[in-house]
């Protein structure tokens, strides 16, 4: 997610800022990685340097992220978003891949609705 849009929208950020998100945060299937990375994009575009200034937007779009993720996916979890794959399989991968291009489809349209300032 992180390494896609930092290359489709020149991001000044890391895809290892994201290294631990794999497998719903360091394997433990709680909240999807690639939901996570989606949310370091976000932050990367939305983002605050200064806790003064005001984080209304970054909030808003992270929020519209996470609501259509979930209502499109079923649920942020990735123990319940992979339940019906074996983990560590060939199958496990290419479902979590699977995962991540839809997730990828989910951002850029939040994105694309995002006003410029």
């Amino acid at each position: 997610m992180v390494a896609t849009f930092r290359d489709l929208l020149q991001l000044d950020v890391e895809p290892k800022m994201a290294s631990a998100m794999g497998g719903g945060v360091a394997r433990q299937k709680d909240i999807c990685g690639a939901l996570n990375g989606g949310m370091v994009v976000v932050g990367a575009l939305c983002g605050r340097n200064d806790p003064k200034v005001d984080n209304n937007k970054t909030t808003k779009v992270a929020k519209d992220f996470y609501k259509k993720f979930e209502a499109e996916l079923g649920s942020t979890n990735c123990a319940k978003l992979t339940s019906n794959v074996e983990w560590g399989t060939p199958q496990h991968r290419a479902y979590c891949d699977g995962l991540i291009c839809k997730t990828a489809v989910i951002l850029a349209g939040v994105l694309n609705q995002v006003p410029e300032n």
